[in-house]
């Protein structure tokens, strides 16, 4: 005969069609609490900053820079105000002196006269340096300040000016020159008509550069930075320009902006940037790089004062200007660092108020494995809440544990596959049940202790269960020292008489195994009979209200019981003795040995019943026998 099949080595059983899926079910989209959490607290935290600190950034913005443009105009103002207050006197005081002499000619050609008239001008205007008046005579009648006081001097100029050829008579002319000590000035030139239009002379009104340089150079928060540019390239005033101009070439009076000591203002148009937040109003700005350093330039036109447009203005480093702008910028940077670490605080925050919730989803998953006693103790939590669940749910972890201890495992998770939980109806259902049982039990027990016979029976069910569980039986019952399993339900299993013949070899194995290990240790060895039979029971729910069982009834367990009992007759000097009924034999895998004993008529049944005996081969069976030889049997 061919060797029987190994335990757990049938093929896997494809699912029933009573069992079988029922047909998908559609899934509700599911997430992760940490990640919802995490992101609704993140997505409330940048909502946060940007509804209350974006538009306080933002007016901020607005605010300083509308205060740099605000305080950049005040400044050229400010300039433009000392400028026209230097020239301006000079404009008004010549034409006061031109209708005095055209009210009165004869004033006009009086030396006295016109000595007196300059003499009270020029002390009524300090920003002049000196007044001249030539007539149409060419007598030339000067007021000059020196040392506090005022001097007067009178020259024949002989023909050497040609007052005729100035333009626009009435308005007059700004020019620039210098004298021949080098002091430069500006001037201011009108000329003088007659009632009838006839010319009378021109006045000359002299201001001085060096002291429009002092004036620039004195106005606050200037810093010697403050300059004047005529025609863009030259510089008209500057603090450094405060003495005698030296000989330039070339019949130029006025400084190139390279030929000040002002490396800076040289600088001026390379490469300039436009800053637009600033340029707006009269002001005009911008941005150059010189020396590592950025510099900002203001400046505004002034065009009353010659052919040539003035640029009144003064530079600053950016990062000076830009001070609060910068301190803004910074808040802006610091605002935005804050948003992330509150974002990262958020994320981390809601992954940890999610751990606990979790871990207990994570644990539920052991409980709906049936796995209650792998599953890991919940860590209680800070929250209220979440540590009553968790309390509530390790209170029924206990309580599982010790139910997994009463109810056969592998049976409720086939029950809980079929997805059914309403209550299971009693079936009609071919199966195969086997019985087990100790044999001489009750004398062994008798020398034993309570606790050593607990022992006993608890290691011994441990060994027929792992068979029974591994050819996906299901033990039904612990009577006393016996064993009650069975085979076909709740799933259906076309093979569950092999499967139970099989489960019963492998008991056999363990039980002479488990006898090796007790003659060694010199205790008497355990002897089984185990009998096994096929045929119709009722499965299902059987029991009162809120005490049922899983269970098979009807004449096949009582046969099957019966099977067992014949053991007696054919247990001899072995270990274990396996009976089965025809019913199972005609079920079980032809490669399984056996041999028949005989018809027996069992208690309870009319008709004889043929009973055959599993035979393990000698190859399967003796390296136990030798270990029960060597150890002294």
């Amino acid at each position: 005969m061919a060797d029987p099949i190994l335990p757990g080595s049938a093929p896997a059983e494809p699912p029933s069609a009573e069992h079988a899926p029922r047909g998908p079910r559609r899934r509700r989209p599911r997430y992760s609490i940490s990640v919802v959490l995490a992101l609704a607290l993140a997505l409330l935290v940048i909502v946060t900053v940007a509804t209350v600190v974006t538009p306080l950034l933002y007016l901020g913005r607005n605010t300083t820079v509308a205060l740099l443009r605000d305080k950049g105009e005040l400044m050229l103002s400010a300039m433009e105000l000392r400028v026209r207050e230097q020239m301006e006197p000079a404009a008004n005081q010549l034409a006061f002196i031109a209708e005095v002499f055209e009210r009165n000619e004869g004033a006009a050609y009086d030396p006295k006269r016109v000595a007196d008239i300059l003499t009270g001008a020029l002390a009524a205007t300090p920003q002049i340096a000196s007044l001249t008046f030539v007539d149409s005579t060419d007598i030339s009648t000067t007021a000059l300040r020196n040392d506090g006081n005022v001097m007067i001097t009178a020259a024949n100029l002989g023909g050497e000016v040609a007052p005729n050829s100035i333009e626009n008579p009435k308005r007059g002319r700004w020019s620039v020159r210098r004298n021949p000590s080098g002091e430069l000035y500006i001037l201011r030139e009108r000329t003088v008509s007659g009632r009838d239009g006839h010319f009378m002379g021109t006045l000359y009104g002299h201001i001085s550069i060096r002291q429009l340089s002092n004036s620039l150079g004195a106005m606050p928060g200037a810093d010697g930075s403050s300059f004047i540019l005529y025609d863009h390239d030259y510089v008209l005033a500057h603090p450094r320009l405060t003495g005698p101009a030296p000989e330039l070439g070339e019949g130029r009076v006025l400084p190139r902006i390279d030929e000040v000591d002002d490396p800076v203002l040289a600088a001026i148009w390379s490469k300039p940037a436009t800053l637009p937040l600033l340029g707006h109003g009269k002001g005009l700005v911008h941005a150059i790089q010189y020396g590592g350093d950025r510099w900002l330039f203001i400046y505004r036109k002034v065009t009353d004062y010659g052919d040539a447009p003035w640029l009144v203005g003064t530079y600053v480093r950016a990062a000076d200007a830009l001070a609060d702008l910068r301190q803004l910028m910074y808040a802006g940077i610091g605002a935005i660092i804050a948003l992330v670490v509150a974002t990262i605080a958020a994320v981390l925050l809601g992954r940890w108020l999610a751990h606990p919730i979790t871990q207990l989803a994570a644990v539920a998953r052991y409980a709906r494995g049936l796995r209650f006693s792998d599953a890991p103790d919940l860590p209680h939590s800070p929250f209220r809440e979440i540590d009553e669940q968790v309390r509530a749910f390790d209170e029924m972890l206990a309580a599982l544990r010790w139910f997994e201890s009463y109810v056969p495992r592998k049976l409720v998770r086939r029950l809980a596959r079929r997805g059914d939980h309403g209550p299971l109806p009693s079936v009609e259902r071919d199966v195969t049940v086997m019985f087990t049982d100790i044999v001489g039990f009750t004398p062994l027990s008798e020398r034993m202790s309570p606790v050593e016979t607990a022992q006993l029976l608890n290691r011994h069910f441990e060994l027929i269960t792992t068979c029974i569980e591994a050819e996906d039986g299901t033990v039904d019952k612990f009577i006393g020292d016996a064993v009650m399993a069975f085979w076909g339900a709740p799933s259906r299993q076309r093979d569950h008489a092999t499967r139970a013949v099989r489960a019963a070899a492998a008991i056999v194995l363990a039980i002479e195994a488990e006898n090796v290990k007790r003659r060694a240790a010199g205790e008497k060895p355990i002897r089984v009979r185990i009998g096994i039979h096929t045929g119709p029971t009722v499965v299902g729910n059987i029991g009162a209200e809120g005490r049922i069982n899983y269970t098979i009834v009807g004449d096949t367990v009582n046969a099957a019981q019966r099977i067992e009992q014949l053991g007696r007759q054919f247990l001899s000097d072995q270990d274990c003795v396996v009976l089965f009924s025809d019913a199972t034999e005609q079920r079980v895998d032809r490669s399984i040995a056996r041999t028949a004993v005989g018809t027996f008529t069992l208690r309870g049944r009319a008709e004889a019943v043929p009973v055959f005996r599993l035979v393990l081969p000698a190859a399967r069976t003796e390296p136990v026998r030798r270990a029960a030889v060597g150890s002294g049997r």
